[in-house]
């Protein structure tokens, strides 16, 4: 989605993201991944947000080398494309970004909503925004009014396209009048959420991703990562993988990379390493962690593919 929308590309990136010198390199604190020339940006690059005063900014690393190459702003989402486009989702608003890059390619900007997460449909490039009390939001290209698709949901929605452009949004009941949370899926080319059965060890409300072969659902306890396979309406478990060494944090959203899984997650009062990368679907020990831009309050992370591929 290149076409300028709704709020144009602003002049400057938030005077306080922070710099090169306010960040170490995540190389400092990671463990297992040798180091690679710094400030090139491509190859691929993790990204990671944060939402949160003080640290309201999304810095960026290399991957699989984890130093620190630079900063955008922040926001609560992330999700990238094929090309390896970023998008930075926040309370009222969205902003895209090339890969590698500070100055915004568009941004859409609206009160009226409270965006959280964001995926994009490989086949038709759109974007899908969740939406906190509402569901999801299409932004189809080059459009500035999204198409809202609204379900029962609370405060956490999450959101994630398959490989066939299905679209999945899981969040938590509106007003707490269930303890379930809730799996609705937008099949391709159609308009209407249709409600998915979720088995009982899914009792959380947490983020979810495409993993190429399956829609993956966390839960903090673990944490565990759990595949879904879909048949009739009903959701089953195909494989289950545990995370360690989050230290007893709160995990937030992650993202899958072929065998590769990057989860933040935050650990109150602590300045240890808060994000980390792991096989995947092996799970067990972290490969590395290391920093990512703010102590306790990383948001999410995206991995975005760089021109080298």
């Amino acid at each position: 989605m290149r076409d300028v929308i709704g709020i144009c590309a602003v002049a400057a990136i938030l005077a306080g993201c922070a710099t090169q010198d306010d960040i170490p390199t995540a190389t400092q604190a990671m463990h297992g991944f040798s180091r690679v020339p710094p400030g090139t940006s491509s190859g691929d690059l993790i990204y990671v947000a944060s939402a949160f005063e003080p640290d309201v900014t999304t810095s960026f690393y290399t991957y699989p080398g984890l130093q620190y190459v630079g900063s955008i702003e922040g926001g609560t989402g992330l999700c990238s494309d094929k090309t390896g486009d970023v998008y930075v989702v926040y309370d009222g608003g969205w902003t895209e970004y090339a890969h590698g890059g500070t100055t915004p390619i568009q941004t859409y900007s609206n009160s009226q909503y409270n965006f959280l997460h964001c995926s994009v449909d490989p086949v038709t490039g759109n974007l899908a925004v969740s939406v906190q009390e509402t569901g999801a939001a299409i932004f189809t290209n080059a459009s500035n009014s999204p198409l809202i698709y609204a379900g029962p949901y609370g405060d956490q929605v999450y959101c994630a396209y398959d490989r066939s452009g299905d679209l999945f949004v899981f969040g938590s009941p509106y007003g707490g009048s269930s303890p379930a949370p809730l799996l609705e899926e937008l099949p391709y080319n159609t308009s209407a959420l249709v409600p998915i059965s979720l088995p009982q060890k899914i009792h959380e409300a947490e983020p979810l991703q495409w993993d190429g072969q399956h829609i993956a659902v966390a839960q903090q306890r673990g944490p565990t990562v759990h595949r879904l396979k879909f048949l009739n309406g009903r959701a089953r478990i195909v494989l289950s993988s545990r995370f360690h060494g989050t230290n007893r944090g709160q995990i937030q959203q992650f993202w899958i990379s072929g065998t590769t899984i990057v989860i933040p997650f935050n650990v109150k009062g602590s300045s240890a390493d808060d994000v980390g990368v792991w096989n995947y679907p092996n799970g067990g020990n972290p490969i590395a962690t290391f920093r990512g831009p703010s102590p306790e309050s990383n948001q999410a992370v995206t991995i975005s593919v760089g021109s080298s591929k």
